[in-house]
């Protein structure tokens, strides 16, 4: 049985996903522009790699944004989510959800 990677990861890659066609990128161009392999960037948009920071900078390189956009933008999507997973469900009762990182004391 496969397990399902953690929605963090799949916002990321959705994220990445988003810069590189806002920018008019194949995947291979991104590839080649940040130093990594074609097959590693279907996987990040796929949502199957947890990327390490190095990977991300190396990314965010590439797309001539700051870490903060890449990091800004996944926050976004997380809340996003959030935010449909609280809703109330129809008996009632509300989604688990995993608290944000900034939430954490």
């Amino acid at each position: 049985m496969v397990k399902e990677p953690p929605p963090i990861i799949q916002h990321f890659g959705h994220v990445i996903r988003e810069l590189r066609r806002e920018r008019h990128m194949s995947q291979e161009e991104l590839a080649n522009l940040s130093g990594l392999h074609r097959t590693y960037i279907t996987d990040i948009e796929r949502g199957s790699r947890n990327v390490s920071l190095k990977n991300i900078s190396r990314l965010a390189a590439a797309f001539e944004v700051p870490l903060t956009e890449i990091f800004s933008r996944l926050e976004q999507k997380t809340h996003s989510e959030e935010n449909i997973m609280s809703l109330p469900k129809k008996n009632g009762s509300s989604n688990t959800i995993i608290t944000p990182i900034n939430q954490i004391k």
